[in-house]
């Protein structure tokens, strides 16, 4: 009886013994991966960061107007004020709204400012739209806007 228990015994070490070594292999195998994932992690962080430094020093493009030299009297900010402007002037917009809809610019975010005096806009209905080039002037609080070209896709 004591022979059996100690061969019991035995192969139940043997087993636990593989079974540590099992687990062993797969805990050095996975702080490889992770080892390994985190060098990769740390190369592609120090490639982003050098990315956006190159970006950051490139120009918009296209540049935008340099609203801290554009002056309107009584405006803190002529880009929002401007966008507001061109928004209520549906006149500008050269197609007729479908089915019921009215052919606006419905979002100040649908406009660019492209350069001094220049912007793109998106106007629809909720049916069909199209890109507005327009050009702009002001003049104290008055801004002439003109359409200069427009697509509809």
């Amino acid at each position: 009886m004591k022979k059996s228990v100690s061969i019991y015994l035995a192969v139940v070490f043997i087993v636990l013994l593989a079974a540590a070594a099992l687990l062993a292999r797969g805990c050095y195998v996975r702080n490889r991966q992770i080892d390994d994932l985190t060098s990769r992690n740390a190369e592609l962080q120090a490639r982003i960061t050098s990315l956006e430094g190159r970006i950051a020093d490139r120009p918009s493009i296209p540049p935008g107007p340099d609203w801290e030299n554009v002056k309107i009297p009584g405006v803190d900010n002529p880009g929002e004020w401007l966008a507001e402007n061109l928004m209520e002037r549906t006149g500008l917009i050269p197609w007729k709204g479908i089915m019921g809809g009215t052919m606006r610019i419905y979002d100040a975010s649908q406009i660019w400012f492209i350069g001094p005096g220049w912007c793109l806009a998106w106007a629809e209905d909720g049916h069909i739209g199209g890109y507005m080039l327009l050009g702009y002037e002001t003049e104290g609080r008055t801004v002439r806007w003109k359409l200069l070209d427009s697509a509809a896709p």
